[in-house]
């Protein structure tokens, strides 16, 4: 499999189901799952653009670290529900076989809002991969607070 498609694959799963109007059949959430305060700064942001900055890193150091608390610290519960910590750890370990590791910052491209959704891109580079990845973050506010919606690397 190309790396990019297996990077589509990685996290594009939850943000097709939860874009899409969800699905009649989700795993059921993993006992035991830790819950992780979100990040530090996240209640009092006013834009979106905002929000994702401050989410961005935590999702990252999740991604880096196989850490799945820290790298969903900011999902909704419908997508933590969704993309269980079984899921997160199968289809991290592919991603790294494949595309290595980040390689150096991310530029945040752009954001847009559609469909009441806000999305936000940012260009990033892996060590194995000779291609840009692009990350789109898709936010809401969920109950007053910004949350991750779906979240995909291609």
């Amino acid at each position: 499999m190309e790396k990019t498609s297996l990077a589509r694959l990685f996290l594009g799963m939850a943000a097709a189901l939860l874009l899409a109007g969800g699905c009649s059949s989700t795993p059921e959430p993993e006992a035991n799952a830790a819950t992780v305060e979100p990040t530090p700064g996240v209640t009092a942001a006013t834009t979106p653009r905002q929000a994702g900055e401050l989410m961005l890193p935590s999702i990252l150091k999740g991604l880096a670290d196989g850490d799945y608390n820290m790298y969903s610290r900011d999902f909704s519960q419908k997508l933590k529900d969704y993309f269980n910590k079984t899921m997160f750890t199968r289809a991290n370990k592919k991603v790294k076989e494949r595309l290595g590791k980040q390689d150096g910052g991310v530029e945040l491209l752009g954001t847009w809002s559609k469909r009441g959704y806000d999305t936000l891109l940012w260009k990033a580079r892996y060590s194995d991969s000779k291609d840009d990845i692009l990350y789109k973050m898709y936010l809401q506010k969920v109950d007053g607070q910004w949350r991750v919606v779906a979240f995909k690397v291609e």
